[in-house]
């Protein structure tokens, strides 16, 4: 009996330990998903924000191009006229 007893708290103790460490593993890989959340979030935050200013730099370059153009046009019939 006494035998059978230090046999279940050596497998009760052997159990916890190995909650403990199960607890631990899960608790890390929930941290590293947390972080790796917060990484994707920034990554997409400066994506949109990349995405935005490569926009406003093709609208600006547009814009720049048909004044190049209007001023060539006016500069061709200035010559002509």
């Amino acid at each position: 009996l006494c035998s059978d007893r230090a046999k279940l708290e050596r497998e009760l103790k052997e159990s916890c330990r190995m909650l403990d460490e199960f607890t631990n593993k899960y608790k890390n890989e929930c941290d590293q998903q947390e972080q790796l959340r917060s990484t994707l979030e920034n990554l997409n935050k400066e994506a949109d924000t990349a995405l935005l200013r490569n926009l406003e730099y093709q609208i600006q370059s547009q814009f720049l191009q048909d004044d190049i153009n209007s001023t060539r046009d006016r500069h061709k019939k200035n010559l002509a006229g």
